[in-house]
């Protein structure tokens, strides 16, 4: 199921547009493990997300193996 917002453009024509969830969840902790677990947490949430047809931006998902 894909959500799309119309909106309409510079040239006067209405043009639907994906909508991108942002999936916010806490992160930070001083405890290693209580922050991987957050990150697997945040990662069942996104596939959940993307497996009911949404499109997802999870600043841990996408960042969380960079560092």
């Amino acid at each position: 199921m894909y959500h799309h917002r119309i909106t309409t453009c510079d040239d006067g024509q209405d043009r639907e547009l994906p909508v991108l969830v942002y999936l916010a969840s806490p992160y930070t902790s001083p405890d290693i493990a209580v922050c991987e677990q957050r990150y697997q947490s945040a990662c069942r949430a996104t596939a959940a997300l993307i497996r009911a047809g949404q499109t997802v931006f999870s600043p841990i998902v996408h960042s969380h193996p960079l560092v």
